[in-house]
């Protein structure tokens, strides 16, 4: 079974487009979000899923010295880009992150896939939200499961959102949200606005690079809160 994680990345983010190439640490927070993919034991393949033409010149330019393949598929439909994906990959069992989470944790990633396997359930998510600060998100799932959702969703919403297709539908597909001793539920690790950028510089500042843990991050939030604070009134996109 080959277990392929793929991540979705575009330039014209709304609220605060070329985000992904903003620096961290003197790299780009891209670079960042791929090394720490990259250490997860139980990934065999890291591929970058983004939208097809010129306006992906920045990624495929940033992922080529690195070795990380960007798969091109519709802008407006990431459903697609993620099935073009996992097909060019080989995938059997696709994980699914976005590459405007720097603090994406390895630790997490593997416990998803794992229990996953343990179950074999089509879809499994982290328990994030109120558990896990946001920004470690992981859904895992079967390439069957994307091959029957990219045959058969309609909508906009769960074209442009990948998972929802599986996710609202438990008659068909198996589920399961994996929780364990989570922390820090009411911090934001996303980068979504110039606020979340503030706190993710302040941080791998502080760290003076990408080797750090979850737990490591949420013991500095909990004991600085003035960092805490730069993004805790920006509001989450509904999904």
């Amino acid at each position: 079974m080959t277990t392929v994680a793929i991540t979705q990345a575009r330039m014209t983010s709304e609220r605060l487009p070329g985000k992904i190439l903003k620096p961290l640490a003197g790299q780009p927070l891209l670079a960042r979000h791929l090394a720490r993919l990259s250490r997860a034991g139980r990934i065999d393949r890291v591929v970058v899923g983004s939208p097809e033409g010129p306006v992906s010149d920045p990624i495929r330019a940033l992922c080529a010295p690195l070795g990380f393949p960007v798969v091109d598929g519709p802008e407006d439909d990431v459903l697609a880009r993620f099935l073009n994906a996992a097909r060019f990959a080989g995938a059997d069992i696709i994980v699914r992150v976005t590459s405007d989470c720097p603090f994406i944790d390895p630790e997490l990633v593997d416990l998803v896939v794992a229990r996953r396997a343990e179950t074999g359930v089509d879809y499994a998510t982290l328990d994030a939200p109120g558990v896990y600060p946001r920004g470690l998100d992981v859904e895992v799932f079967t390439r069957a499961a994307l091959e029957t959702a990219a045959a058969e969703a309609a909508s906009t919403h769960d074209r442009e959102h990948v998972t929802p297709f599986i996710r609202n539908q438990p008659d068909r597909f198996t589920t399961q949200r994996v929780a364990a001793d989570g922390a820090g539920g009411a911090y934001r690790l996303c980068v979504d606005t110039p606020a979340d950028l503030a706190l993710a510089e302040r941080l791998y500042d502080h760290f003076g690079g990408d080797d750090f843990g979850w737990r490591e991050v949420v013991s500095v939030l909990d004991a600085r809160p003035d960092w805490a604070a730069l993004n805790s009134d920006v509001i989450q996109k509904a999904v």
